[in-house]
């Protein structure tokens, strides 16, 4: 009888580990779906829309695109894509190559639509406080996937 309670103990704790180990894979994979931007030059115009909206409502001037913010902003997007990182590394190096006084940078990974990211960064006080940046005057922003990176300057 004994070996019989054990036997049932062991099963369940087996059972329970694999529906652990089940609904973890599960929930790990439902959050890691990535979404598809069918067309990233229409995300970009509504992101700096959104952004400049934004600003024009807070009393603040809107930014110009900006090629040149913009293609560091590519080589960034395709640096976080190439490494699967969402990351503000070598901002630094972003910033001199700029050759700009003053900039800020936003990031963001995975969003359907320009319009939530946009409200993403406005829910986040240092991504807020970057769009509303009262010295920056141009931006660039480029999508590599699904990365985006927002980098704007005086």
């Amino acid at each position: 009888m004994s070996s019989y309670i054990v036997l049932i103990l062991c099963m369940r704790i087996i059972i329970s580990a694999i529906l652990s180990a089940f609904l973890f894979y599960s929930a790990a994979s439902a959050s890691d779906t990535t979404i598809y931007i069918s067309e990233p030059a229409y995300y970009i115009k509504e992101l700096i829309s959104q952004i400049n909206h934004y600003r024009r409502s807070c009393g603040l001037k809107t930014l110009s695109f900006d090629n040149r913010l913009a293609h560091l902003a590519q080589d960034h997007c395709a640096e976080m894509q190439r490494r699967g990182v969402l990351c503000h590394d070598n901002f630094d190096q972003r910033f001199k190559k700029s050759g700009h006084t003053s900039c800020v940078e936003n990031v963001g990974w995975n969003y359907r639509t320009a319009k939530e990211l946009f409200i993403a960064w406005k829910n986040s006080s240092g991504h807020d406080k970057n769009m509303l940046a009262d010295d920056i005057q141009r931006a660039g922003i480029s999508i590599v996937g699904t990365y985006v990176t927002f980098f704007a300057c005086n």
